[in-house]
């Protein structure tokens, strides 16, 4: 139980870094030819998320199952999982959060990186809601 709540003192940070980023990037138009300092915004923007992600899925998550004593091999059946015990709304929210996180760190769509950029931010307002409602279950249930 102490290495979850270390990791979710992690993410608690990283939320923190995440959520100056999001306020400094909300102005930005997407839409817009964007300049040298959107786009420097827009990327610690990205690296936030992307590590928020990480913590949260490679962290929280298997820290959560482990101390529940279940066993779920792959992604999907994780998301499954948390969508049964209601800490996720959808499994594919959680899935979809997880492609634009994997899309960021490994440049998949360089090109297209506005649109990626838009998808990031329809995807952090669902990102703290997961979040927020796995605290709750482990407050609720765990500790």
């Amino acid at each position: 139980m102490k290495f979850l709540q270390e990791n979710l003192d992690y993410l608690r940070e990283a939320e923190g870094h995440l959520e100056w980023s999001w306020q400094k990037c909300q102005k930005i138009n997407l839409d817009d030819v964007l300049t040298n300092e959107a786009l420097e915004a827009l990327e610690a923007l990205a690296a936030r998320f992307a590590r928020t992600v990480d913590i949260y899925t490679q962290k929280i998550v298997p820290g959560l199952l482990g101390i529940l004593e279940e066993r779920h091999p792959t992604f999907l059946d994780r998301a499954n999982f948390l969508e049964k015990i209601g800490v996720v709304s959808s499994a594919g929210e959680l899935v979809e959060i997880r492609g634009i996180r994997n899309a960021i760190a490994h440049e998949y769509r360089k090109n297209d990186y506005q649109e990626l950029y838009k998808e990031m931010f329809k995807s952090i307002d669902p990102l703290r809601d997961i979040i927020r409602k796995t605290r709750e279950y482990i407050s609720a249930k765990i500790q």
